[in-house]
């Protein structure tokens, strides 16, 4: 996953985040799932650009710069699989002061065990 753009890169449709970690030694790898989700947006002519601010050793202040210096059309959505980032991402948008933010729960936890939210089981 390339996240470097030239200017024209940076206007996109969708912007997808994951955001700063701060757990020591941790394992850097693309975050997969992301790039999934990428693939299958751009497959229907969406402009999409990911930071992925752990495995290019971005702070949070620095994760904020990139999100600004990108003019986003649709939406900026951001991977929230820990408690950890989604922390982050409470304070990326704090820093952000946007006006309107939805933070979608997307994965099963232990208490859903019995009854699935993902849209797949409706």
């Amino acid at each position: 996953m390339n996240t470097r753009c030239s200017e024209k890169e940076n206007n996109v449709d969708v912007l997808l985040v994951n955001p700063p970690s701060s757990i020591i030694g941790r394992y850097k790898a693309e975050h997969l799932g992301m790039g999934y989700l990428a693939a299958v947006l751009q497959k229907e002519n969406f402009r999409v650009k990911i930071i992925d601010a752990p495995l290019e050793d971005l702070s949070i202040r620095e994760t904020v710069k990139k999100i600004l210096k990108t003019k986003v059309s649709l939406i900026i959505g951001f991977s929230v699989i820990t408690p950890e980032a989604f922390y982050s991402v409470i304070e990326i948008v704090s820093f952000l002061a946007l006006v309107k933010v939805c933070l979608l729960y997307t994965s099963p936890s232990p208490r859903d065990l019995s009854t699935s939210r993902m849209p797949s089981s409706a």
